[in-house]
């Protein structure tokens, strides 16, 4: 039996823990082949990093990286906005030259008939 150094529980021999799934495996350093136990980040021999702490880097995201994440983010956010807009005009249903409504027909001034009107309902 041993102790798994990620959640603490007592586990059997093998290679992950049975609780959390944590590797039981000891690290060995790429620099001078000094074994370590699970868990550990630095070297204790050469002080070379053997993994990346959890979490990712402590420095996170750098600036370039931000700034390519926010213009395409922008970019694609003002693309969904003009086919938003333009999907009504220029979709598969919208208006074209050819099938826009008819016109009323031009018979001049007025298409009434003043003839049969009284003058007061043609006033």
């Amino acid at each position: 039996m041993m102790q798994c150094s990620a959640c603490q529980a007592t586990t059997q021999e093998g290679k992950y823990c049975s609780q959390c799934g944590a590797s039981l495996q000891p690290l060995v350093c790429v620099a001078c082949g000094e074994a370590h136990p699970p868990g550990t980040i630095y070297c204790t021999q050469c002080g070379v990093l053997i993994r990346e702490p959890v979490g990712g880097s402590p420095e996170g995201i750098d600036n370039q990286t931000q700034r390519t994440i926010i213009w395409s983010v922008a970019g694609l956010g003002l693309t969904a906005l003009i086919l938003f807009l333009a999907w009504p005009v220029y979709g598969p249903e919208g208006r074209s030259s050819s099938e826009r409504a008819p016109s009323p027909l031009a018979t001049g001034v007025s298409s009434v008939d003043l003839s049969s009107m009284t003058p007061r309902e043609a006033a």
